[in-house]
């Protein structure tokens, strides 16, 4: 029972972390805060016996590593990688199913994959939102609320980032008139 607790701390932490993390303006700002977001968020999981999330979660940190990588030679990843990414997401919620929740948690795999990729910030946010939303599902479904907390307060910080980076857009089209 202590580890659940303990697990609902750590998403609640994650929140916060994800509120700071969400709001970087570049690629690698989003890449570094998805890398500690994903690793807390792993080990969350892996308390409460969410198996497929956290290997999920694992890969997705060496996923934000390579597309960090990537994204510091100012270079888009290969489709190859990509679909290789894709690929270790399917292959974890197949190996690691025990009931139709665990397809939710590669669905948002997949989603994350897409958007890391993406060499935009404002496009991987949108990858990120539903992601999030996906995410949300799957944590209602596992009774994980922490979880179900950390990844409402991740969609909410897309949705400002997006409000944010839109006001920032309007206003240079305003002075540039």
């Amino acid at each position: 029972m202590i580890t659940y607790y303990i697990a609902q701390a750590i998403s609640i932490l994650v929140a916060g972390i994800s509120v700071i993390a969400l709001q970087m303006k570049t690629m690698k700002g989003l890449l570094i805060g998805h890398i500690t977001i994903n690793a807390l968020a792993a080990f969350a999981y892996l308390l409460q016996k969410g198996y497929s999330a956290f290997a999920i979660g694992m890969i997705a940190v060496v996923q934000c590593c390579i597309m960090y990588l990537y994204d510091k030679k100012r270079m888009r990843p290969h489709l190859p990688v990509v679909l290789a990414f894709i690929a270790l997401y399917a292959s974890c919620s197949a190996i690691f199913y025990q009931s139709p929740i665990d397809l939710l948690s590669g669905s948002a795999a997949v989603l994350f994959a897409i958007g890391v990729a993406c060499k935009r910030p404002v496009v991987a946010r949108t990858w990120s939102a539903l992601n999030a939303i996906t995410w949300i599902v799957y944590d209602i479904c596992l009774h994980a609320w922490g979880g179900l907390i950390m990844h409402a307060v991740i969609l909410s910080s897309v949705l400002v980032a997006f409000v944010r980076v839109d006001h920032i857009f309007q206003k240079k089209s305003i002075d540039k008139q």
